[in-house]
């Protein structure tokens, strides 16, 4: 059995907590170390993707990650890009744009540069 960790975002309170110490499903609340009991009805809940960006930082959905996109001509040097993560039925994708990118085959060559939720301009559409 697969040990899942999250972090969670409270929408009310605008703060990320990473140290969920306990998940009370009966009483629909969290322990988090630092805060004490918050409801889940504040809350969404972001899974960790087991993987790792630059710096070693664990990577959990919605966080804004730079990448780079090899381009077919060898010769010319591959293209900074930025996207979000998204899960979807345990499987973790960049998305850029309009392409869904499987995180595994930019797991090392990611940077975490924010979240959605805290840094959503991180997002906006760059122009040349």
């Amino acid at each position: 059995m697969r040990f899942r960790k999250f972090r969670a975002w409270d929408s009310v309170r605008k703060c990320m907590y990473t140290d969920i110490w306990v998940v009370d499903l009966n009483k629909k609340e969290i322990h988090v170390n630092s805060v004490g009991y918050i409801a889940f009805s504040n809350l969404q809940f972001e899974e960790n993707s087991e993987l790792r960006a630059e710096g070693f930082q664990h990577i959990y959905e919605n966080d804004i990650v730079k990448f780079y996109e090899d381009v077919a001509n060898m010769e010319d040097e591959p293209v900074e890009k930025v996207g979000r993560i998204f899960c979807d039925d345990g499987k973790f994708y960049i998305i850029q744009g309009l392409d869904f990118l499987s995180l595994d085959e930019y797991e090392c060559d990611c940077e975490i540069i924010g979240n959605a939720h805290e840094n959503p301009e991180l997002l906006e559409v760059q122009h040349d």
